[in-house]
């Protein structure tokens, strides 16, 4: 969703949403889910993680400023592919000892 919205609106979808996901079951279904959801990013991080590693050595660049400016954003990427791996492998594993 996006747009502008209201704060009777915001108040109203929190109000709903709350009222849905009293349920326990409901609630280990969204955390079934999210857990996959996490799971599927992980497997997906890790699997394009060499690529950006092979991109973001500095030895294969030529040193030109756009190859350097390329070179900083593949290792940005690459920072924040590690950074969101890390934060993932966490909440899993804190998601199994509960």
């Amino acid at each position: 969703m996006s747009g502008k919205f209201s704060r009777d609106d915001i108040q109203f979808l929190l109000n709903r949403f709350a009222e849905i996901v009293t349920d326990n079951k409901q609630i280990k279904f969204l955390d079934d889910e999210r857990q996959k959801e996490f799971e599927k990013e992980l497997s997906h991080l890790k699997e394009i993680l060499p690529t950006y590693k092979k991109l973001a050595k500095p030895d294969d660049w030529k040193k030109s400023k756009e190859a350097l400016k390329k070179l900083e954003e593949y290792q940005s990427e690459q920072k924040k592919i590690e950074n969101r791996i890390s934060v993932l492998e966490k909440i899993l594993s804190s998601d199994q000892t509960s």
